[in-house]
């Protein structure tokens, strides 16, 4: 299991966090005085390796929505994800002998990285499940969360294939976005 922060709190590793800066700059948004109204320094999302409050990553992923009146500023932070942001697990992942080991190692192991969620795999014959849900109770920012979770999980398989994967369909873990086009 994930190490606690003091007090207890689910933690989140920062890994495509890093990339929330520049994508908040790019909506003219100065993201010091965003993160620090969640409790989180600007110099902690800069290491992929840091840990951070889980509940703080759904409050913060909300505000900047609403701060950049972007609803779905959670897919744009996903797309943004690639394997190498997952540390160790991409170097475990682009040796495994095949997509779908390298799921299937990512999702056993998932759980070292986020203390909120978790990743699950789901196999029937040549068709997979793969998924994120959300066990962290009462959390602000769920949307953006699964949001970023599906872009960041898309972005991984796409890496793992050479660019080549087109899922056959994707569910969205959220109400139904007022403009559905980003997300097409």
């Amino acid at each position: 299991a994930m190490p606690a922060a003091a007090g207890g709190e689910a933690e989140q590793r920062v890994g495509v966090f890093v990339a929330l800066a520049g994508l908040l700059r790019d909506f003219q948004v100065d993201p010091g005085p965003l993160l620090a109204a969640q409790g989180v320094e600007l110099q902690s999302m800069a290491d992929p390796e840091a840990r951070v409050p889980y509940a703080a990553i759904g409050s913060l992923l909300a505000s900047c929505a609403e701060r950049t009146g972007c609803d779905h500023f959670g897919l744009l932070l996903g797309q943004r994800a690639s394997l190498s942001y997952l540390g160790i697990l991409a170097e475990i992942a682009r040796n495994s002998a095949t997509v779908g080991e390298a799921l299937c190692t990512f999702s056993v192991n998932q759980h070292l990285y986020s203390g909120g969620g978790a990743v699950y795999l789901f196999q029937d014959g040549d068709e997979i499940t793969f998924g994120y849900a959300i066990y962290h109770a009462g959390l602000r920012g769920c949307e953006q969360i699964h949001d970023l979770a599906m872009a960041q999980m898309l972005s991984g398989v796409r890496d793992l294939c050479g660019g080549q994967f087109q899922p056959r369909i994707i569910e969205l873990s959220r109400h139904a976005p007022a403009d559905a086009t980003p997300y097409r």
